[in-house]
């Protein structure tokens, strides 16, 4: 009877993985826990209030924690608007993350500088210009978790169809871009608690409103999508 009993159980962890099937995690609490509601349905938790990105109103737009894009046709903006407000924090005193994989330092720093940002100010900026996955090896994932365990106020992924390629999925492809939402943006707006944007393109001259490429793009954002 044991054996059968045995037996029966099997199946149903057949397809588990094993220890070196999982990719390397950075969590330190698993996301399966059950979520405490006391505190929402009574009123004691509010919801997180946006903090970054002023509108001429006074209203932010950004929310600490929460996936956001930004996108719009080549030469539109996209990347002007998110290092106006980069050099915003950056005078504030605030930390930066900036995850360049279309421009380089070069162009950004000069950007900034003309924005008014100081020597000492940038100091406040981590920037990084990746040419390949957190997976890739372990300094890689080393340096990547360095970056994911300190605290930001903003973070910006510049250029998601090159980081998307960056980690081996295509465009088009929305299980490759729902995994590669889950290895970058999320865990660093859920790590560094900081407002992640993504700056992304929508077609040339395409009739499509939306960033270009699956519809998994926008249907991950759990902060808003703004066209520039």
């Amino acid at each position: 009877t044991g054996n059968s009993c045995t037996k029966d159980l099997a199946k149903y962890f057949i397809d588990l993985p094993t220890p070196d099937d999982i990719a390397p995690d950075i969590d330190d609490k698993a996301t399966w826990t059950p979520i405490n509601l006391h505190d929402i349905y009574t009123g004691q938790r509010e919801p997180e209030q946006p903090t970054c990105l002023p509108r001429n109103d006074g209203h932010m737009l950004l929310y600490p924690g929460k996936v956001h894009s930004t996108y719009g046709e080549p030469e539109s903006g996209k990347s002007l608007i998110v290092q106006w407000e980069t050099a915003n924090q950056l005078k504030q005193g605030n930390p930066v993350l900036y995850i360049d994989c279309e421009s380089d330092e070069y162009s950004t720093v000069d950007r900034l500088k003309r924005m008014g940002v100081t020597l000492p100010q940038l100091e406040h900026l981590t920037y990084i210009r990746p040419e390949r996955s957190w997976k890739a090896s372990i300094a890689e994932h080393q340096a990547w978790k360095t970056i994911i365990d300190r605290h930001y106020t903003l973070a910006i992924i510049d250029g998601i169809t090159e980081a998307l390629t960056m980690f081996g999925f295509e465009t088009n492809d929305n299980d490759g871009i729902t995994k590669f939402m889950r290895l970058i943006p999320r865990q660093i707006a859920r790590h560094t608690k900081a407002a992640t944007v993504l700056i992304d393109h929508i077609a040339k001259n395409s009739s499509s409103r939306f960033a270009i490429g699956g519809q998994a793009k926008l249907a991950a954002i759990d902060g808003a999508a703004y066209l520039s």
